[in-house]
């Protein structure tokens, strides 16, 4: 059996497809920067150091293109835990 849509229902429905893709990407997004913060706060208590931008990428080797954002993320954590 064929549904024949609106263009307007087809709309409305691309619409919700894309907002839940949004959704559901940062979502994984803040998931990956939680477990991100976790493994670097571990690394640094294990190093006896404090956080730095250099350590993050140098020393504890975070690579994605996005290392500045999730950098800033994860010390935003860290304010949050470490109050």
């Amino acid at each position: 059996m064929k549904v024949y849509l609106k263009d307007d229902e087809w709309a409305l429905i691309t619409k919700l497809r894309a907002e839940k893709a949004v959704a559901e990407k940062a979502e994984e997004f803040r998931m990956s920067t939680a477990e991100t913060a976790a493994q670097f706060f571990r690394y640094l208590d294990q190093a006896g150091m404090g956080p730095s931008f250099s350590e993050f990428v140098n020393g504890f080797g975070y690579e994605g293109e996005d290392c500045k954002l999730v950098y800033e993320y994860v010390l935003q954590v860290r304010a949050v835990l470490w109050k």
